[in-house]
C-alpha cells in the first residue's frame, strides 16, 4: 500500500508543486517573524526611553537666601513653568535664546548688536556712530539735525535743499540755479574747451588772431598785416551755444587795443570784435573778455 502512495505522489506534478510552496512559505517566515521582532524593539525603546535630565530639586529653589546666591551647577536646567517677574537687575553671563518675542516696555541698552536677518524700527535713536558697510535705501525723508560727513561719493538723484551752509572741498555740479546773491571768498576760475576763432579783413594782408580761454572768459590777439581795412578782427564761436545772447565784456589790454574805436557784435552761438578805425600796420591789438547771461 505504502508503495502505491509514493507511486501516485511521484506521477502527480501537482503535489510536488504544492509541496515546493509550502517549503518556500516556511523558509519566508523565519525572516519575516525576525523583521517583526527587530521592529517591535526600537519602537518600544523609542516610546519608553527618555534621557536623564539634571534638574535643581525644588528644595534648593525653596531654601534660596534673600541676599545673592548661587543655584545649581552648570550643566544643570532650571525650568520655570509659570511666568517671571524680576524686580530688580537680571544679569546673564552666557547666551541667551529667545524662542519667541523679545519685548521691552522701557528702552534696552546694548554695547552691540549683530543682526543677520531685515529688522523692522519704527523710531531709531543713534548717540553714536552709525556704519554701514553694504548699500543703505531710504524710501522716506532723512533729517540731519547735525554734521553729516560723507566719506565716499553722494550721488542724489533728485532735488536737494539745504537751508544751512553747504561745505565742501571740493563740488562738481552739472547745473545750479541760485536765488539769492553768490558769494566768492576765492578765485572765480572758468574752464572748458577752447572757442573757435575766425579772423576778419581788418588783420590785414598776412595778419593773424589767436584765443586763450573758454566760453566764459578769455584772451584774445590780433597781430595786424599790411593794408589792413576798418572792419572785423575777428569771430569768437562758442563751443556751447547761450539759451538767449549772452552779454559779452571786452577790456583792451594794450595802449594800441585802447587807442582804437571798435564795438561788439553778438548772438547766442558767437560774438565779433568790429573795428570803425583802420588799424595799425605792425600793431598788435590785444583784449581780454568776459561773457555772462
Amino acid at each position: 500500500m505504502a508503495e502505491t502512495n509514493q507511486t501516485e505522489i511521484d506521477a502527480d506534478p501537482q503535489s510536488w508543486i504544492k509541496l515546493l510552496r509550502e517549503a518556500r512559505f516556511k523558509a519566508l517566515l523565519v525572516p519575516l517573524g525576525f523583521l517583526v521582532v527587530i521592529t517591535g524593539a526600537y519602537f518600544l525603546f523609542r516610546f519608553t526611553y527618555k534621557p536623564a535630565k539634571s534638574e535643581i530639586p525644588q528644595q534648593n529653589v525653596d531654601n534660596l537666601p534673600g541676599s545673592a546666591a548661587t543655584l545649581g551647577q552648570p550643566g544643570e536646567t532650571l525650568t520655570v513653568g509659570a511666568n517671571a517677574n524680576f524686580k530688580g537687575a537680571l544679569q546673564v553671563a552666557g547666551d541667551v535664546n529667545v524662542a519667541g518675542k523679545f519685548n521691552a516696555a522701557n528702552p534696552v541698552s546694548l554695547a552691540g548688536i549683530d543682526v543677520a536677518g531685515n529688522s523692522k524700527l519704527s523710531t531709531a535713536q543713534l548717540s553714536s556712530n552709525l556704519t554701514v558697510g553694504g548699500t543703505s535705501t531710504l524710501q522716506g525723508d532723512v533729517t540731519a539735525q547735525k554734521l553729516l560727513s560723507v566719506g565716499g561719493n553722494l550721488n542724489v538723484t533728485g532735488d536737494g535743499s539745504f537751508g544751512g551752509s553747504l561745505s565742501g572741498g571740493q563740488l562738481n555740479v552739472r547745473g545750479a540755479s541760485i536765488s539769492g546773491p553768490l558769494t566768492v571768498s576765492g578765485h572765480y576760475i572758468s574752464s572748458g574747451a577752447t572757442p573757435g576763432l575766425s579772423t576778419g579783413t581788418a588783420v590785414g594782408s598776412g595778419g593773424s588772431g589767436s584765443i586763450s580761454g573758454d566760453d566764459t572768459s578769455g584772451t584774445l590777439l590780433f597781430n595786424v598785416g599790411g593794408g589792413a581795412p576798418a572792419g572785423t578782427f575777428g569771430t569768437i564761436s562758442f563751443r556751447q551755444t547761450y539759451s538767449s545772447t549772452p552779454h559779452v565784456t571786452l577790456t583792451p589790454t594794450s595802449q594800441a587795443s585802447a587807442g582804437i574805436q571798435y564795438y561788439v557784435s553778438k548772438n547766442t552761438g558767437s560774438f565779433s570784435v568790429i573795428v570803425i578805425t583802420p588799424p595799425i600796420p605792425g600793431n598788435a591789438y590785444s583784449f581780454d573778455y568776459f561773457i555772462s547771461q
